[in-house]
């Protein structure tokens, strides 16, 4: 058995680091991020260890972090979407990280850090210097393989599952569910019609409509929070969604024993992949304690623990020996380089392409 049996977060041996006469925490900290997002237990230990409060503020999408990055409100430490955060990078939006105060980047990835470089639209402003990878995953299609129909069976792994109207309408008895994100079902639409996934020409992402409208009256739910339980407890069959909401409905299931069976997959045709980045607001109100935070989440066993409760990969190759075998073997999760080949980031539609989409998304929410 490999050493990662790390389901709880190992840090008696920080104990003695909590100040004895402290009654009451002194500092603050701002963190700004996706709701449920986090281990709670990762967030605790750092209170506990540091004397510093998290004061955690969350957002449900990326249209929502987009308005608060172009807000005067102020953070410490901020975590959100790669093709968000990147935007911005070269407004002074972020700190020029100081790595004598973050000496746990050395167990960061640099392929990740690669990977980031590449797909930065602007080369005067290195993302490394700025930034780092919390998490990333994909972006496909989980289903009860209970209830899924035998005439679906070889299909499981296909979007056009979802996006050929004769084969969604066989599930919508059950109840089928998409994200409300059209930057996440738009490009799989695409992808589905043969078209670019990650183009971001407007008259392409019209192309979408069409196949959106013909399967909404068989979509019971369209929401970005809840899929999770609703997966777990049988309220939904189906979801196209984010591969670690699916995995933990998948172990929630296991866990409740109500015979569920819970099939995430990266479709055949491909599937979109995401990378969630790190970075310290320029106008932190508590910028050694920003540092120290931003430090303490790059340490390979907080990293670790993050992951296994998230059910997602992250960007510290110092954390894989304490990733869960589960997790870490899960193909779904850290897919093989076959499967990688498959994947493409989208970038942030705007300007013309966004109106469009949202128009489209409008309609489709509506239901015509």
């Amino acid at each position: 058995m490999r050493i990662r049996q790390f389901s709880n977060l190992c840090f008696a041996a920080f104990a003695v680091l909590i100040m004895s006469g402290a009654a009451v925490q002194a500092e603050t900290i701002r963190v700004l991020n996706w709701s449920n997002y986090i281990d709670p237990g990762v967030v605790k230990m750092f209170q506990t260890v540091s004397n510093i409060k998290v004061d955690l503020i969350t957002y449900d999408s990326d249209d929502e972090i987009a308005e608060i990055l172009n807000s005067d409100q102020a953070f410490d430490v901020i975590i959100a979407p790669g093709r968000v955060l990147l935007k911005h990078i070269s407004d002074g939006r972020f700190e020029r990280l100081d790595n004598e105060l973050l000496p746990n980047r050395i167990n960061m990835s640099r392929e990740y850090r690669r990977v980031l470089s590449r797909r930065n639209p602007n080369k005067d402003f290195p993302p490394r210097l700025y930034l780092e990878i919390y998490l990333w995953g994909t972006t496909g299609m989980a289903v009860d393989r209970a209830k899924l129909p035998a005439a679906l069976a070889d299909d499981i792994d296909s979007l056009a599952l979802y996006f050929d109207p004769a084969k969604i309408k066989q599930m919508a008895h059950c109840g089928v569910h998409v994200l409300d994100a059209p930057e996440e079902v738009i490009p799989a639409v695409l992808n589905y019609l043969g078209e670019q996934p990650n183009t971001t020409d407007p008259q392409i992402i019209a192309k979408a409509e069409d196949t959106l409208m013909a399967i909404r009256p068989y979509i019971k739910s369209i929401s970005s929070t809840g899929m999770e339980d609703k997966l777990a407890d049988g309220r939904l069959c189906a979801s196209f969604s984010w591969a670690g909401e699916s995995m933990r409905a998948k172990q929630r299931a296991i866990d409740l024993r109500n015979g569920i069976d819970i099939h995430y997959s990266i479709p055949i045709e491909g599937a979109r992949v995401w990378m969630d980045l790190m970075t310290i607001d320029s106008r932190a109100p508590n910028r050694e304690g920003a540092y120290k935070f931003y430090n303490y989440l790059m340490r390979p066993d907080v990293a670790a623990s993050i992951s296994n409760h998230m059910q997602y990969a992250n960007g510290n190759a110092a954390a894989n020996m304490l990733i869960s075998d589960a997790l870490l073997d899960a193909k779904v999760i850290y897919p093989a380089r076959s499967t990688m080949k498959r994947l493409y980031f989208v970038p942030r539609y705007e300007g013309e392409t966004k109106e469009v989409a949202d128009r489209i998304w409008a309609k489709f929410k509506a239901g015509g």
